[in-house]
């Protein structure tokens, strides 16, 4: 979960980093909706609990060493 937070906030901030130096740069004025933002970034917090929770899940039923042995 921490990792998908941190992914989240690292692309939340580099989109309004390049939104922002479009509108600098340009005569584009570029406009952002923070709920958007929100939703953008709850989503990613959310894909990453999905895939890592399935896995972990899945990998908590399987019997340790059975596991290696087909690895």
């Amino acid at each position: 979960m921490v990792l998908s937070c941190l992914g989240g906030l690292l692309g939340v901030g580099i989109g309004l980093g390049i939104a922002k130096s479009v509108s600098v740069f340009s005569s584009l004025t570029i406009s952002y909706s923070w709920s958007v933002t929100l939703f953008v970034f709850l989503f990613s917090i959310l894909i990453g609990i999905i895939f890592g929770a399935f896995p972990a899940n899945k990998a908590s039923k399987l019997n340790p060493i059975q596991a290696l042995r087909h690895e």
